[in-house]
């Protein structure tokens, strides 16, 4: 999960290095470039986990006892056969997940540096600075929109990975932590309400309509008399006539 949502915000903030970027050897000037480097990312992040499969320890019958002296009384399930234990060396386990996000991570950062560089008016001196003003609000709220719901997922992450090295169980925190994981995506929805402001009032029009209609636009009436008019169309024509 973390290496697909590590993808997911490389993506993004790779459509925004292309629209920031624009002489550097470091953009996709064609299609198929990218579709190479699409792919490349993508097959990584999906096949984070057959890694661990490949690796998978022979003697699970013996492992699966063994776990018993550390958790005694698993649920039910833990017995079936579907059951799988990946892996037995935390060791292992951590280095997969650190080399697979840790590309990804690596990726976000220097697509994310990298536009922060061109947006300074050194670097890019022919950008017109309303379109620099623009380019970064745009790229703050890209990073707040992407903070939000990564804080969700590191917090919970981090107590599950202290509870593993301190060899602690605690089936009711296991339960929290996994709960608290699957809010990112409601995290990431609520970060871009209320970021954007079209989101925004969109939003406050459904929960209030009367905050969501737009002001009334006051009309003014202009007069214009009969004489102005044909002293302004014999004046077009070029004519000396005098109304």
């Amino acid at each position: 999960m973390i290496v697909g949502i590590a993808s997911s915000i490389m993506a993004l903030f790779e459509h925004r290095h292309r629209a920031i970027v624009i002489n550097s050897r470091f953009v996709f000037r064609q299609k198929s470039t990218r579709y190479v480097f699409y792919f490349f990312v993508y097959t990584l992040s999906m096949n984070c986990g057959f890694l661990m499969i490949l690796n998978a320890p022979d003697h699970l019958e013996e492992l699966s006892l063994e776990l018993l002296n550390d958790f005694p009384c698993p649920p039910p399930i833990y017995f079936e056969s579907r059951v799988l234990v990946y892996q037995s060396n935390i060791f292992y386990f951590a280095l997969i997940i650190f080399f697979c996000a840790g590309s990804m991570t690596s990726l976000v950062a220097f697509f994310g540096l990298h536009c922060m560089w061109h947006l300074l008016p050194a670097n890019t001196p022919n950008m017109s600075p309303t379109t620099r003003r623009l380019q970064k609000r745009v790229f703050i709220s890209y990073i707040i929109q992407v903070a939000i719901p990564m804080l969700v997922i590191i917090n919970p992450l981090v107590m599950i990975i202290i509870s593993i090295v301190m060899n602690y169980h605690s089936q009711a925190l296991t339960n929290l932590f996994t709960f608290i994981l699957t809010l990112h995506g409601s995290a990431g929805s609520i970060a871009v309400i209320l970021i954007y402001k079209p989101y925004r009032t969109y939003t406050i029009g459904l929960l209030v309509p009367s905050l969501g209609r737009p002001p009334p636009r006051k009309l003014s009436t202009v007069v214009i008399s009969n004489a102005s008019v044909r002293r302004s169309v014999i004046s077009w024509g070029g004519s000396n006539e005098r109304p």
